[in-house]
């Protein structure tokens, strides 16, 4: 027996409109036939022509579409999910849908539209319309279905829009850019397993010790892990959601070939444009109008792949732009800036009371293959540039140096070069410089440079003790420090050198002799001080020894037999 009713709901017309147009119309409508979504194997998109029903990418533009029509053959819904913001699918981390608002915001935006819209399912069709209504002086339209029971049974559910614009067809028919599913042939270049990203560095805090536990396949580990985590508790919110009956999806690094339109999806749906060197798929959670990715979520993600990534060609197009395109906005440049942490890594060492070793536990064998453990980026810039290539310094005289002493020098993207150093390859900032100095003959030295030093002596006998006033010492000038590729670099005004048994050298630099009295004394005074002490400047017997020094040459000035009492 048919019933008819109808159904009202909260959602008026005008309930973000601003978010929802066709494109969000048909991809939200989509989403709803995916297979993960509908709980099915399989998602149809057609034209009803005439009396053909074709695939909408082999329909004929020289007739008109009837219809549009969106299956699946999924478990179906109920009727009375149209009039609630109740979602089926919030712990089914695979799905697009979560919210419970997507019928509804399709059905406001078709009404918006003109566009008659029915939906199907098990033994019920229904069609939405509005009734006006009018509250605190402000008029609205509610949304409303109209739904016919008893009537045709179908298997899974079915979308149907009826006499489609020029416009809607025009949008169905980009749903090979816009869903994966329809997409074709593509190249995926790296697929990261959820708990592989997870545990990406050789050693993270996790709050439980996994060390004797014994499994045999993914799924275990996979399970076992979830499992203990949520008994616990101790479930980091990026792991929400980990279920054995509910397997978080792989975010994925995708080649869908178009370089000059990256995009990036979310569980196989288009969300937005990418300034990018790749397509991205993420496994992440989307705002309910589902038009962006929040940044910090974007390139964390990001982060983490590419850390974790085992192919070779993703590291060597990564340090080609890095090099070509130094300054260029690259999201994965982006993801390696270190003002960012990853938030799984905050997360699990936010809750950490046990520290687990990657090559301690019988889990690694499973949860991580050889290539997602072993760090490849180090490899691949030696691969590259060969075995002589350091990093770039942001020190122009550094890479000048390395050059000389016939190092490569690269120069890469900044954030890019940091993680690289992180990694273990050498930038030129870290290269040792063997330096000497410069010493030059005394007899070489001006009169006015020679008259400074022949004073010394007599500082000696003023301003050391009379034990200390002859130390075993060799003074020196010298020109400047310099570099073996050469370059001068900056220097001490003065330095002491000493070694067990031999003399010491006390050496001053040549600009010393050459300004006033006063500052070659002290410099002279000081490094005689480090002579005699053999201590450093912060060591309490250098301070001790020359503050006696200047007590023992005031009191070669005061005649103690001449004091008043």
């Amino acid at each position: 027996m048919v019933h008819t009713y109808d159904l009202e709901t909260s959602f008026t017309l005008s309930w973000r409109n601003w978010a929802w147009g066709i494109e969000r119309m048909v991809l939200d409508a989509v989403s709803n036939h995916l297979p993960h979504d509908a709980k099915g194997t399989r998602v149809d998109v057609s034209f009803r022509q005439g009396d053909d029903i074709v695939d909408f990418r082999e329909y004929d533009p020289s007739k008109p579409v009837d219809e549009i029509l969106m299956e699946d053959d999924g478990c179906g819904y109920s009727a009375r999910r149209l009039m609630l913001a109740l979602s089926g699918k919030d712990h089914m981390d695979a799905s697009v849908g979560q919210f419970g608002e997507g019928l509804k915001l399709v059905s406001t935006t078709a009404l918006r539209l003109g566009q008659g819209i029915t939906f199907h399912s098990k033994n019920w069709h229904a069609s939405p319309f509005t009734i006006d209504g009018t509250l605190d002086a402000q008029d609205y339209k509610q949304l409303c279905f109209h739904v016919r029971e008893n009537g045709e049974h179908i298997e899974g559910s079915r979308t149907v829009f009826d006499n489609p614009s020029a416009d809607l067809i025009k949008e169905v028919l980009q749903l090979p850019e816009k869903v994966l599913a329809f997409a074709g042939d593509y190249e995926v270049l790296y697929e990261a397993k959820p708990l592989s990203m997870i545990f990406t560095h050789h050693m993270i805090s996790i709050p439980m010790d996994f060390t004797d536990v014994s499994v045999e396949s993914y799924d275990q580990a996979f399970t076992y892990v979830a499992k203990e985590l949520q008994e616990t508790h101790s479930m980091p919110s990026v792991m929400k959601g980990f279920s054995s009956e509910s397997p978080k999806p792989a975010s994925r690094i995708l080649n869908l070939g178009q370089e000059d339109n990256r995009r990036v999806f979310v569980k196989g749906v288009y969300v937005q444009r990418a300034t990018s060197l790749f397509d991205y798929d993420l496994a992440v959670d989307l705002p309910p109008d589902r038009h962006f990715v929040n940044e910090r979520t974007l390139l964390d993600e990001i982060e983490i792949m590419l850390k974790s990534c085992s192919n070779a060609n993703i590291v060597d197009t990564i340090l080609d732009a890095a090099h070509d395109k130094p300054d260029f906005d690259y999201f994965e440049f982006k993801a390696f800036s270190q003002s960012r942490k990853p938030e799984v890594v905050r997360g699990l060492a936010s809750r950490s009371t046990h520290t687990y070793e990657m090559d301690s536990s019988p889990l690694n064998k499973i949860l991580f293959s050889k290539g997602e453990r072993e760090n490849i980026w180090a490899g691949r810039f030696k691969e590259k540039y060969g075995e002589q290539a350091v990093l770039a310094s942001n020190v122009e005289l550094e890479n000048t140096d390395a050059g000389l002493m016939g190092y490569t020098v690269i120069r890469l993207n900044d954030h890019v070069s940091t993680y690289l150093e992180q990694q273990g390859v050498t930038s030129a900032s870290n290269i040792e410089v063997k330096t000497n100095y410069k010493w030059l003959p005394l007899d070489t030295l001006t009169e006015t440079e020679q008259r400074y030093i022949s004073t010394l002596d007599e500082v000696h006998r003023l301003g050391f003790s009379e034990e200390d006033s002859d130390p075993n010492i060799e003074f020196r000038v010298y020109e400047g420090l310099y570099t073996e590729t050469g370059r001068e670099i900056d220097s001490s005004l003065g330095v002491c050198q000493w070694r067990d048994g031999e003399k010491t050298i006390v050496g001053l630099k040549q600009s010393q002799l050459q300004g006033d009295f006063v500052d070659f004394l002290t410099s002279y005074l000081h490094e005689v001080t480090h002579a005699v002490t053999k201590a450093g400047d912060g060591d309490r017997r250098f301070v001790d020894y020359a503050f006696r020094g200047w007590a023992h040459m005031v009191a070669q000035q005061i005649d103690l037999g001449k004091t008043e009492t």
